[in-house]
């Protein structure tokens, strides 16, 4: 070889080459657009890092920056990710050579057959070792690559997480407001058959009334009552979940906001079924840990060529005492596996049925998005129309009671009108509530669905 192509030649093969496949998405198809049962889609954006300021609550956006700082489970991711951030670090030192220092002292005495007397003499070495392992066939690209894809990958299971956990403070939040709204109709409602009760016992004291009304009534206000203490229990459970989701000791912690009023129902647009590639972080993730399993099987192939390690050392004796004299080495070791029984290959193989096994995970995991997001969108619009149609009964229940009362109270009606109407008031006024409650949270299924509140993993949630 000529001389000014050997060095050309020299590089190319100490830069070495990489064996990693070429990464690529698992092909899916995806749906053009999401199903005709779908809203009209408002001018609201999706990616929102701070998707629940739209509720327009200021106690529930404290409450999300408590649960951001203060939840353990999220805590744990973070610790995760730093574990994989450290790890990468290691993994990248491989492309750096290693140096080595060592020292010693030696002491010793030596006597001569001409004198009694011995001497006393002390040598000093120190020394140094550099080695270094050529990446020849990219296997410390492969790992440094697989190792940055599971840092990333962890980023995002942290992202997934901190989504998911904005999602149960908001639904937590959301059921104990709802509970609030049922317990204050229960107790107007119970207000309302006590003063129908009063009004009977006053009918039958005065003979004009059976004393069978007056039971039929006293049972609805015991009924009504029977009801109280587990909505009391309902509005506890939702305060002490999302007190640990907090981080916080569920004893004593209560939210203020008096009910749903207090919430504004936010408009979310969907997007295109293809944005949830980029946009929810549990198929980044997904897509991350695959890049990192074709990125092994890079490794896995770099196995089967040898691995070319030069080292280089150096001495130095006698420094302090004298005589000083140096040493020094330059070799290189070019080292190849002949026979392993099929080690190799086996590690290859399961190198490969491992990205298989992600590509599937992968393809689930975006048809699992699809459906959540199908199924949310649904649910939004037929919430919608039953809250609607719900409203619509409670105004007219309430009208029929009032008109079956007044009758009753002149002698034009009978009781049982009343206390129809009375029952059909109770029922529409809790299912309404209970709508309501389901709107807000459809709307949070839907924001979770659709990915709002991703970021980019090199952020803190």
């Amino acid at each position: 070889m000529r001389p000014a192509v050997f060095p050309a030649a020299l590089a190319l093969f100490l830069g070495g080459c990489s064996l990693v496949p070429d990464s690529e998405r698992p092909a899916l198809a995806m749906p053009a657009a999401f199903g005709d049962a779908a809203p009209a889609p408002a001018a609201t954006p999706l990616a929102d890092a701070t998707w629940w300021r739209r509720f327009g609550s200021p106690e529930l956006s404290a409450l999300m920056s408590d649960a951001m700082t203060g939840n353990q489970d999220l805590e744990a991711a973070f610790r995760r990710v730093a574990q994989a951030r450290a790890s990468l670090a290691g993994t990248r030192a491989g492309w750096f050579p290693t140096l080595s220092a060592s020292s010693n002292a030696n002491r010793s005495l030596h006597n001569t057959a001409r004198t009694a007397a011995a001497t006393e003499k002390t040598t000093y070495d120190v020394g140094g070792d550099l080695s270094w392992e050529v990446d020849l066939f990219g296997k410390t690209r492969a790992s440094v690559l697989s190792a940055e894809a599971t840092a990333q990958s962890q980023a995002l299971a942290r992202d997934a997480l901190a989504l998911s956990i904005q999602g149960e403070v908001a639904t937590a939040y959301v059921t104990a407001l709802a509970a609030k709204d049922r317990l204050a109709i229960a107790r107007e409602n119970l207000a309302t058959a006590r003063e129908i009760l009063a009004l009977i016992e006053t009918q039958v004291s005065i003979g004009s009334q059976a004393p069978l009304e007056q039971a039929q009534q006293r049972s609805t206000v015991a009924g009504i009552e029977a009801s109280l203490p587990q909505l009391e229990a309902d509005l506890a459970a939702a305060q002490t979940s999302l007190a640990v989701l907090l981080g916080r000791a569920p004893q004593g912690f209560r939210i203020q906001a008096p009910g749903l009023n207090a919430l504004a129902l936010p408009a979310i647009a969907p997007g295109q079924p293809s944005d949830l590639l980029e946009r929810r972080p549990d198929i980044r993730e997904a897509e991350a840990t695959l890049i990192a399993a074709n990125a092994d099987i890079g490794a896995a192939r770099s196995a089967f060529f040898p691995t070319l390690t030069l080292s280089a050392s150096a001495s130095l004796s006698g420094a302090l005492s004298g005589g000083t004299t140096t040493a020094g080495s330059l070799a290189g070791n070019l080292l190849g596996t002949i026979f392993d029984a099929g080690k190799r290959e086996a590690d290859l193989e399961v190198a490969r049925q491992r990205w298989a096994e992600l590509a599937a995970t992968y393809r689930t995991t975006v048809l699992t998005a699809l459906k959540e997001a199908e199924d949310a969108l649904v649910t939004e619009d037929t919430g919608a129309r039953r809250e609607v149609a719900l409203a619509e009964a409670v105004v007219q229940s309430t009208e029929a009671l009032r008109i079956a009362r007044t009758q009753y109270q002149v002698g034009d009606g009978d009781f049982l009108a009343v206390l129809t109407a009375q029952q059909t008031v109770l029922s529409s006024r809790d299912s309404l509530a209970q709508a309501r409650g389901d709107r807000f949270q459809s709307a949070i299924d839907l924001v979770k669905a659709l990915g709002s509140g991703w970021r980019e993993p090199t952020a803190s949630p």
